[in-house]
């Protein structure tokens, strides 16, 4: 799910913003899986759910700059209220990311 930066969800026009976004989740998943990480944070106790990991975009840069060349993207990232954009990533559990 895709929030603005006050945590209200908002539902996107964009076909592409959701495939992306839904890239970019698989993306941490695949990057979390037996990492280092699951042994670091299991030393601390720090297990099941207790830890959330999110990408955030800021939406201030995107509307600065001119990297973005896809404009369907570019448009929907734009039109978007506040200042950042948190893709929900994953709840930490034991063997890494579980939802």
């Amino acid at each position: 799910m895709v929030y603005a930066s006050q945590g209200e969800p908002k539902v996107m026009n964009s076909a592409k913003l959701e495939q992306l976004q839904k890239e970019i989740q698989q993306a941490v998943y695949n990057g979390l899986d037996n990492s280092p990480l699951v042994e670091l944070l299991a030393g601390y106790g720090l297990t099941d759910r207790v830890i959330q990991i999110h990408v955030i975009v800021d939406l201030d840069k995107i509307r600065l700059t001119n990297a973005i060349k896809d404009p369907e993207i570019k448009d929907s990232l734009q039109a978007i209220p506040g200042h950042k954009l948190v893709i929900t990533g994953c709840d930490w559990c034991t063997q890494g990311c579980c939802g």
